[in-house]
């Protein structure tokens, strides 16, 4: 299978984004470290408990968040916050994001990573159901923060696009410390400069990034879909050509120039839930790349909340379930992607 485009991107940029992440990374907040803790509750929480770690173990994560979620009703105590949490992680990593965001915790005593992962979730909730003005608030509030304020960051402007807001939408924003990141969102800000006809400010942001070297081509090829939306299909042509110079394997770029060669009709410009979720596989495959798979998973969980036909992230999806076994969550999101797409026959394979 054909490496994600966003993997390709990350490829020349990972040791540069190794050096600038701290060694601790993203956290979804206590796991393991909860057997102590439940020792002195009931046993009726604490079995449930012990059912949830084992569903885990086992490779079974919509029955583990069943569990935590019934531990932490039955058993009030000086614990329930840390049940909580462990249900709230159950259900993100599950696929269920409406059920995580009602149970995200914002108590104390839950550590802080986990509590802002819980604010990125409930904006993405809220984005999702429509309500972006309320999506921006809380992507843009003191509820995100590190280590997924990048994330909150990179969505920010899309729910401001979403809720009309083109001021806000077209702040730059500065993800301090995170270049893979700040490279999406410099993206982005062509993009969302196209979205309003702002056409000769999106092609500045394209070429600056192709300047800059334009890792996987994405700037290439938005800069030419646009250039062909606009009627300008020779000029596409040559920027295909001129990408091709450099990378001549390359097979979107080489079917985009037949595209634009032919005056075959360009891809529309994405929605604004698509472009968000695509916003969110930056984050997650780098995440991929530095081996935290479970925030991985959390963020493109989020990510098919607001496309659930991104294909992309299905794959990826599969591929982490996978790797910890969980095979009957890995071949459901394999059996995804629509005949026709581009990765049916892999996943179908897989």
């Amino acid at each position: 299978m054909p490496q994600p485009r966003s993997l390709l991107v990350l490829l020349p940029l990972a040791a540069l984004a190794a050096c600038a992440t701290p060694s601790s990374g993203p956290t979804l907040g206590p796991s393991a470290s909860l057997g102590a803790a439940t020792g002195s509750r009931d046993d009726s929480a604490y079995g449930l408990f012990l059912a949830g770690q084992a569903a885990i173990n086992g490779g079974h994560g919509n029955a583990a968040a069943g569990y935590f979620d019934r531990a932490a009703a039955v058993g009030p105590g000086t614990d329930g916050p840390l049940l909580d949490n462990r249900a709230f992680s159950a259900s993100l990593l599950a696929g269920d994001v409406k059920r995580a965001s009602t149970i995200a915790p914002t108590d104390p005593a839950v550590e802080l990573s986990a509590r802002h992962l819980g604010g990125l979730v409930r904006g993405v909730e809220a984005m999702a159901e429509g309500d972006a003005k309320d999506a921006h608030a809380i992507l843009t509030g003191p509820d995100v923060g590190e280590p997924h304020q990048g994330a909150a960051a990179l969505l920010a402007p899309w729910a401001a696009a979403a809720a009309g807001d083109v001021q806000g939408a077209t702040v730059h924003p500065i993800i301090a410390g995170e270049p893979i990141s700040q490279f999406f969102a410099n993206l982005d800000q062509g993009k969302l400069y196209e979205r309003f006809h702002r056409y000769d400010e999106a092609e500045t942001a394209f070429r600056a990034l192709i300047a800059a070297g334009d890792p996987g081509g994405l700037a290439t090829l938005n800069l030419g879909e646009m250039l062909e939306r606009l009627g300008r299909a020779p000029e596409a042509v040559a920027l295909y050509d001129q990408a091709l110079v450099h990378n001549p394997t390359d097979e979107t770029l080489r079917e985009a120039r037949s595209r634009a060669e032919a005056r075959k009709a360009p891809p529309p410009l994405p929605s604004i839930r698509q472009s968000a979720a695509e916003a969110l596989i930056a984050p997650a495959t780098i995440l991929i790349v530095q081996k935290q798979e479970e925030v991985a998973l959390a963020y493109l969980r989020l990510a098919l909340r607001l496309d659930p036909g991104r294909d992309e992230a299905w794959m990826l999806v599969g591929d982490i379930l996978s790797n910890i076994g969980d095979l009957d969550g890995a071949r459901a999101a394999y059996l995804m992607p629509k005949r026709g797409s581009d990765d049916f026959v892999a996943a179908r394979g897989k």
